[in-house]
């Protein structure tokens, strides 16, 4: 991954690195201990993927809210 602003980035035309025998291709982003980093170190991957994870979960727990009393499910949405 290569680091640095949109218009330095842009500059760069090198997508595979050779190292000895291996062909190493640069990546656009990536996670490390849960967190999503971007070349240009912001955070919008991020954002984005923790928004996709807690809509999916929120979505995985609607049928349940049919078996738990309206106090509950809110008790577990806020926990989520």
């Amino acid at each position: 991954m290569w680091l640095g602003t949109k218009q330095h980035l842009n500059k760069i035309i090198i997508k595979d690195v050779q190292l000895l025998s291996t062909v190493v291709t640069v990546i656009e982003s990536v996670c490390d201990l849960g967190v999503t980093t971007d070349s240009q170190l912001s955070m919008d991957v991020h954002v984005a993927a923790l928004c996709c994870s807690g809509y999916y979960r929120l979505l995985q727990f609607r049928p349940l809210t049919q078996c738990l009393s309206t106090a509950t499910a809110e008790t577990v949405v806020h926990a989520l």
